[in-house]
Parts: C-alpha cells; sequence; structure tokens
C-alpha cells in the first residue's frame, strides 16, 4: 500500500513517515515551495537520510506554493496568520488529495500535532480534516 507524506520541514512529519515505513508500508513525498530555501534544503535532506535508513529510493513531488501564497496575499490584502495557515494547509492537503487520486496513493501522511500553533488545534484540525 502506498501513501503520500507531506513534508513541512519541521520535525514531525518526518517522524510519522518514519513510523509509517518502519510498519512496512511505502510512501513518497511531497513538499510545497515557500520562500524559506534553508527550509527545502533541510527537508530535501531529511528525506534523503529517511531514504538511507530504508535503503529506498522515494518520488519527491516539489509543488510551487510559494506563487500560491504570494496571489493570495495580495487578493486579500491582509496576513492573518491564523487563517492563512488554516487556508494554506487546506489547499496544501486538497493538492496532495488530487496526487494520491491521480497516482494511486490510499493515504495521506503528516505530522499534524495537536496543541501546536496556528493550524494545529483541534477546531483547526478539524477543518483541514474537512478538506479531503
Amino acid at each position: 500500500m502506498m501513501f503520500l507524506s507531506l513534508n513541512s520541514g519541521g520535525i514531525d512529519s518526518p517522524v510519522a513517515a518514519y513510523l509509517i515505513l518502519k510498519k512496512g508500508y511505502d510512501l513518497d513525498f511531497i513538499y510545497f515551495e515557500n520562500p524559506d530555501k534553508t527550509l527545502k534544503e533541510r527537508t530535501l535532506g531529511t528525506i534523503k537520510r529517511i531514504s538511507e535508513i530504508f535503503g529506498k529510493k522515494f518520488k519527491l513531488y516539489l509543488i510551487d506554493h510559494e506563487s500560491f501564497l504570494n496571489e493570495f496575499m495580495e487578493n486579500t490584502g491582509r496576513w492573518d496568520k491564523k487563517f492563512t495557515c488554516v487556508f494554506c494547509k487546506r489547499t496544501m492537503y486538497r493538492i496532495s488529495e488530487a496526487i494520491s487520486e491521480k497516482y494511486g496513493y490510499k493515504a495521506l501522511v503528516t505530522g499534524e500535532n495537536l496543541g501546536q500553533v496556528a493550524s494545529q488545534t483541534l477546531k483547526n484540525l478539524y477543518v483541514l480534516e474537512q478538506s479531503v
């Protein structure tokens, strides 16, 4: 069974991917590019390390999310981090779902962690779940 792992550059998403792989499932990765190039390098390095640990090569989908976010910010004319984070993640979930349907992935793997800031409250996780 193949899963698609969303990676943010933080610690939670690679831990989730590691746990899925450790259970014997296969997965590929998706990363939504943003202005922070250091974050991208760290994410790619983490995926490479996971590849070395498991002796597997993974497909990596790189999605241009920066231009989408810039357009969103220009059109709304404001930066409300709380709602922007939820909107941004809903968009990432929808894109990931479309890729999953197209290529046969059975589930999305995330490092969502209840209690984190902005988008990871119980209410916001429910809103995110409703997008897929």
